[in-house]
């Protein structure tokens, strides 16, 4: 898997970039998902209107933690 961000940027594979954001996210997780421990995934839900990788992971964080 070749996405990932940093504090700047966001780094998508170029064969991804013709999707829109919503299925990038979507995508992204997904891929995600498949390759980490059960408990590390994250539920799909979170992709959803989300604009950023990051927000993905600081969405969940937040709610696990509340």
């Amino acid at each position: 898997m070749l996405f990932g961000f940093d504090d700047k940027r966001e780094f998508i594979p170029q064969i991804y970039r013709y999707l829109n954001n919503q299925e990038l996210m979507l995508t992204f997780l997904t891929q995600y998902n498949a390759s980490v421990d059960s408990a590390l995934k994250i539920p799909l839900l979170y992709a959803k209107n989300t604009k950023s990788l990051k927000m993905i992971f600081g969405n969940f964080l937040h709610d696990i933690m509340h």
